[in-house]
C-alpha cells in the first residue's frame, strides 16, 4: 500500500519539476519498479492466503461462541450440587473422574460440530452475501487438532467456573464477562496486529488468542502440525 502510494506521489513532483523548468511535461527520469517474490511459510507451495474480513472473523467469532459454552457447563455443575445429583453420581462405584471425563468429552464434542458448523457458514453461505468464501487450509487434521483443544479448554474453564462459584448468579455473570474480556484483549474482535505493543503482550495471555493464532496459522499460512502443536498444548496444559 506504502508503495503504491508512493510511486504516483514521486512521479508527480518529478513531473511538476520538469513542467517548471522547461514547460515540457516530459519526464527524463524514469522510476524503477519494485519487484516482489512470495514466499510460503507453510508446508505447502501455495502462496498465502491474504486475510480479510471472513478470514479473521468466522473463526475468530467461533472461537468466542465456543468458549460460551462455560455458561452451561458451570450452571450444570451447579444445580447438581444444589439437588443432590452429584452426591448419587459419587456413590456410584467407581471413580468420578471416569463421569467428569465422559463429561468433558460430549462437551468438547459439542465445540466441535459448532467449529465446523460455522466453517460450513463461511464457505458456502458468506459468498450468497457477496463476500469472499472462507479458506481451511491444506491440512484439515491440523485445524481439527486445534478445534479439539479450543474445546478442551473451554470445558476445563466452565468446570473451573462451576467448581470455584457457589450460585448460578455468580458463575453465569463471571463466566460471560470474563469471555468478553479475554476475547476482546485477545484478538476476537480486533485483530492483534492492528493494537498497540502493550495490548499485543496482554493479548497473547488469553486463551483465545492461542486458539486463533493456531487457526490462523493453518488457514493463512498453510501451516501443519509442526506450526500449532505448542499452542494446541497452551490450550491443553494451561
Amino acid at each position: 500500500v506504502e508503495t503504491d502510494m508512493l510511486r504516483p506521489r514521486i512521479r508527480q513532483q518529478l513531473r511538476n519539476r520538469e513542467v517548471a523548468e522547461s514547460r515540457t511535461g516530459t519526464l527524463p527520469i524514469r522510476l524503477q519498479e519494485i519487484g516482489l517474490r512470495e514466499h510460503s511459510t507453510g508446508a505447502g507451495k501455495q502462496a498465502d492466503v491474504i486475510s480479510n474480513s471472513v478470514q479473521h472473523n468466522v473463526p475468530a467469532w467461533s472461537i468466542f461462541a465456543m468458549f460460551f459454552i462455560v455458561i452451561p457447563i458451570a450452571g450444570n455443575m451447579i444445580r447438581e450440587r444444589e439437588d443432590g445429583s452429584l452426591l448419587r453420581m459419587k456413590l456410584i462405584p467407581g471413580s468420578y473422574l471416569a463421569i467428569l471425563a465422559g463429561k468433558m468429552l460430549f462437551f468438547v464434542g459439542i465445540c466441535v460440530l459448532q467449529f465446523y458448523g460455522m466453517m460450513l457458514v463461511g464457505i458456502y453461505v458468506m459468498p450468497w452475501l457477496d463476500l469472499p468464501q472462507l479458506a481451511m487450509g491444506r491440512h484439515h487434521g491440523a485445524t481439527a487438532l486445534v478445534a479439539a483443544g479450543i474445546g478442551l479448554a473451554a470445558t476445563a474453564y466452565g468446570i473451573l467456573i462451576g467448581t470455584v462459584f457457589k450460585t448460578p448468579n455468580q458463575a453465569l455473570n463471571f463466566g460471560a464477562i470474563s469471555i468478553v474480556i479475554l476475547s476482546a484483549i485477545g484478538g476476537i474482535w480486533i485483530p492483534l496486529e492492528v493494537m498497540p505493543a502493550k495490548m499485543q503482550l496482554l493479548g497473547h495471555l488469553s486463551p483465545l488468542s492461542w486458539g486463533l493464532d493456531a487457526i490462523n496459522d493453518i488457514y493463512l499460512r498453510n501451516g501443519s502440525f509442526g506450526y500449532v502443536w505448542k499452542n494446541v498444548l497452551k490450550l491443553i496444559f494451561a
